[in-house]
């Protein structure tokens, strides 16, 4: 699954080199995450809340951005559709690693001029997956028998984004983003009965992109 993610994204990254730059703007993005927290929806007492630190993560991404329709708004708006992809990240005290993968919406207004500030937000929908160490893992204080036979199955639910930036220039920017991610962590046990967790991921992207294609957008 992974693997493939890489390849589409790769050829996403491909595709928008060879589209006709008439048609709008092809985005790269890479983004280092800072240390985040991850809540695993479980309570097991009043000193464990489910909630854990998370090791600092890194993502690439894509997107295209279609020509706005009116002139006048090509310098300063912009909208498109992207996907990005985490690759795993630790948990204190769990095992394993977590990632997200978000195909997404995104917009950014900005002020034009040739540094221009920014504000941007993106809205879309969460892949959720771990390695098998994450998804045997124990959380604390829960015990052995919450594990015995169980499986445990991720899936994702809805993802976004909200922060700004600086253009330098058309082309190049950079980008600070508060993340949210939200998951789901079933564990089927074939005697006490499915337990569905609530999971959610929240940290900080600093980020870089570079625009190719037609500018002024």
């Amino acid at each position: 699954m992974r693997i493939t993610l890489l390849r589409l994204l790769g050829w996403a990254v491909v595709l928008g080199l060879t589209a006709p730059a008439a048609h709008g703007q092809f985005i790269v993005r890479v983004a280092g995450e800072l240390s985040g927290r991850h809540n695993s929806g479980l309570v097991a007492s009043d000193r464990f809340d489910g909630a854990f630190d998370t090791e600092p993560g890194f993502s690439v991404g894509a997107a295209f951005a279609p020509e706005m329709p009116l002139s006048a708004l090509r310098s300063a708006v912009q909208v498109g559709i992207g996907v990005e992809h985490q690759f795993g990240r630790g948990v204190q005290d769990v095992e394993g690693d977590f990632r997200f993968t978000t195909p997404h919406a995104l917009a950014r207004l900005r002020y034009d001029a040739r540094v221009s500030p920014f504000v941007s937000g993106r809205g879309g929908f969460s892949l959720f997956a771990g390695d098998d160490a994450y998804t045997a893992s124990e959380y604390e204080g829960l015990g052995p028998s919450f594990r015995e036979g169980a499986t445990v199955q991720l899936r994702g639910f809805v993802a976004y984004s909200l922060g700004g930036g600086v253009f330098f220039g058309d082309r190049f920017f950079l980008e600070v983003l508060w993340n949210h991610y939200e998951g789901s962590r079933i564990t089927r046990r074939p005697v006490e009965g499915d337990v569905d967790a609530f999971t959610t991921y929240r940290t900080v992207s600093l980020g870089a992109g570079y625009r190719l294609g037609k500018t002024r957008l």
